[in-house]
């Protein structure tokens, strides 16, 4: 008898146990938006989720482990026809509103924006610009940009030649009372979903 319990204890044990890494494997599998990477490139977005690793840029000082800034709780926003999965932000992220494909066009970055670049068979490489912009306060005495995305992040101001953010040791100067232009494109030549995020010290 007591065999007999000790073996239905440990089956119920892994059962359980079993239970708990496929709820987990499940949720996993619901943060990362439906794709096909390794496809043709058609509008599917890559499968890597869009808040993994996200990059920083700017010119807040650094600690000595680094800054760790928080855009917020993650949240799925609409993607329409070409992003039915939804597109991953954070909550109270604003999505980008077509067209914003140049400076003209830019969509207002307050802090945050999420949205996606398509690249489509015989588009340019690269595919298509998402453009952002933004003013300093007044009061800003630094700013940071994080980006989110396998995309590429090139920022101008005031005349100045674009910088690449997404390279090593980039920085931005800090220019008030002049726009911020903030151009996305895709990265890898694929369909991308994208995180733009605008700090600023004092809040």
């Amino acid at each position: 008898m007591r065999i007999f319990r000790a073996r239905f204890l440990f089956g119920m044990t892994a059962i359980a146990a079993i239970s708990v890494w496929v709820a987990c494997g499940s949720s996993d599998d619901q943060a990362v938006v439906d794709g096909d990477a390794g496809g043709p490139e058609v509008s599917l977005p890559d499968t890597s989720p869009v808040d993994s690793a996200p990059k920083d840029s700017g010119i807040l000082p650094k600690q000595e482990a680094g800054p760790i800034y928080d855009a917020g709780m993650p949240n799925l926003i609409d993607g329409g026809d070409e992003f039915e999965g939804g597109i991953p932000c954070v909550v109270g992220g604003d999505p980008e509103l077509e067209p914003n494909d140049d400076t003209l066009t830019a969509n207002e970055l307050k802090p945050t924006r999420c949205g996606a670049v398509l690249v489509t068979d015989g588009g340019t490489d690269g595919g298509e610009s998402d453009f952002l912009t933004f003013t300093l306060a007044d009061a800003s005495t630094s700013f940071f940009l994080q980006y989110a995305g396998n995309v590429s992040v090139k920022v101008e101001t005031d005349g100045q030649a674009p910088v690449d953010i997404t390279g090593p040791d980039a920085s931005l100067v800090l220019k008030k009372a002049q726009p911020y232009f903030v151009q996305v494109r895709s990265a890898n030549g694929k369909s991308q979903v994208w995180r733009v995020t605008l700090f600023q010290s004092p809040p």
